[in-house]
């Protein structure tokens, strides 16, 4: 259903690109961090471009929700269709909404930095890598500490790539269907153990935040009560 909606075809194997937020800090930072992320897009895309050739894919590039609320989404969209047009990578959709139908079409999930919508292919049973662009590891993390740092990357349910080739083995590995399955069982036994529900990071913000409000109504009232 979510593949006719989004015009997909049904036995193709679909692969997103999942973008994470920059936030707007110092000019050199963001500016810096643009240039990470033009390339990084950039080398994701020529990796599907060496995969089209040879396999039934489709692309998808899931944009942030942000930029249409900061209005820059036509112009990454723009982008984006110029780059992959130039690469000759055919592109399926380039949205920054329609989280839920993009991921029930989603065969496999690359994200280009900490984009928390790699947890929500998690919950999905959907295996996800992280392409991080060199600011992040450079910055944020020692590269040999980043396996451990999450039960989903410890159980080699999703994982961090570093290079175009690195990206190409793991994605080839992943078009192997038994691999493919494997991994999905993998996730499906770490969702189980660590108790991961099967909610979008939209729907437990909103659940915590029902929370919060509960906590400050009833704390408030208690309050009331033992002035009284």
């Amino acid at each position: 259903v979510a593949r006719e909606k989004l015009k997909l075809k049904a036995d193709s194997f679909v692969i997103t690109v999942g973008a994470s937020w920059l936030p707007m800090m110092a000019a050199s930072f963001a500016f810096r961090r643009q240039i990470e992320l033009v390339d990084t897009y950039r080398s994701i895309l020529k990796v599907l471009k060496r995969l089209e050739e040879t396999n039934r894919i489709e692309v998808i590039i899931k944009l942030h929700p942000k930029s249409s609320y900061t209005g820059s989404f036509s112009d990454e969209k723009k982008y984006l269709e110029v780059m992959a047009k130039d690469l000759g990578v055919s592109v399926a959709l380039i949205t920054d909404q329609d989280l839920p139908d993009v991921l029930a079409a989603t065969d496999l999930l690359v994200c280009t930095g900490l984009s928390s919508v790699l947890w929500d292919a998690a919950a999905a049973s959907i295996p996800g890598i992280r392409y991080l662009q060199p600011g992040y590891v450079r910055e944020n993390f020692h590269q040999g500490l980043l396996q451990t740092k999450n039960p989903f990357f410890n159980a080699n349910c999703a994982h961090y790539v570093f290079s175009e080739n690195e990206l190409l083995e793991k994605v080839q590995h992943y078009l192997d269907e038994k691999n493919y399955i494997a991994c999905q069982k993998r996730i499906e036994t770490t969702r189980k153990k660590f108790k991961v529900e099967d909610q979008l990071v939209e729907e437990k913000c909103e659940r915590i935040c029902e929370w919060v409000k509960s906590y400050l109504t009833n704390k408030a009232a208690n309050a009331q009560t033992d002035s009284v």
